[in-house]
């Protein structure tokens, strides 16, 4: 935990607060909440269709892009895939990504994409 990611969470925090008093309490709140000295490792886990483990990376403050970890029922790596984010899967296959899509206006969408393996 830096105070760079600190201050990204604070700013994407007051990004979505238009009234003063409201970012003024946002911002105490953040200066007494005790923080961690760690950031995990892993948001999310998944099970795909033929029984892989998908392992979603923490996604700091900031970043644009979710990355997951894949595994084979044996714990072996099989590499990593990223996408963009508010990219949520709602269903993996041994070919496809069925996932809930958040635009820019956070209207969600379904959408499904291609998995490509080397």
């Amino acid at each position: 935990m830096t105070p760079e990611l600190v201050a990204r969470a604070l700013a994407e925090q007051l990004d979505e607060v238009d009234d003063q008093e409201e970012r003024d309490l946002a911002c105490q709140r953040w200066e007494e909440f005790p923080l961690p000295e760690s950031l995990p490792w892993f948001e999310a886990l998944v099970v795909d269709r033929v029984g892989n483990l998908w392992e979603r990376v923490y996604q700091a403050p900031g970043e644009q892009i979710r990355t997951w970890q894949v595994f084979t029922t044996d714990g072996e790596w099989l590499g990593a895939v990223e996408f963009p984010d508010r990219f949520s899967p709602l269903e993996i296959g041994d070919e496809f990504v069925l996932a809930r899509f958040g635009d820019e206006l956070d209207v969600e969408h379904v959408q499904i994409r291609e998995l490509i393996k080397p």
